[in-house]
């Protein structure tokens, strides 16, 4: 049996297991004690990574709501400047009324 262990990690893990539930009382505890710090921990790290993923989520669909938003209102006010160009009003009060710049109403 101890020829397989050495081969599989797994079983070696359990022998070992075995061999503290079969001592004493105390060691048993300690192992127990071990086991419950190391799931604890890596529960702690696993809730903490999604707490971590969920925030950054929530930012990004934020900053990425903001930006397109942005980007809608940057292209509707582009849309009615070359409207009002096309209708023969001139440059200047394009730039007034859209408040686009001269030359961003020149580029239309």
């Amino acid at each position: 049996m101890e020829k397989i262990a050495e081969s599989k990690p797994m079983i070696k893990r359990a022998m070992t297991i075995e061999d503290i539930f079969t001592k004493n009382e105390e060691e048993r505890r300690l192992y127990e004690l071990r086991e419950k710090g190391r799931r604890d921990y890596i529960n702690a790290i696993n809730t903490a990574e999604k707490r971590g993923m969920k925030k950054g989520m929530e930012q990004g669909m934020a900053q990425g709501m903001e930006q397109g938003i942005g980007q809608g209102i940057e292209l509707g006010t582009k849309k009615v400047a070359r409207s009002m160009l096309a209708d023969g009003i001139s440059s200047d009060l394009v730039s007034k009324l859209t408040g686009l710049s001269i030359e961003e109403v020149k580029s239309l």
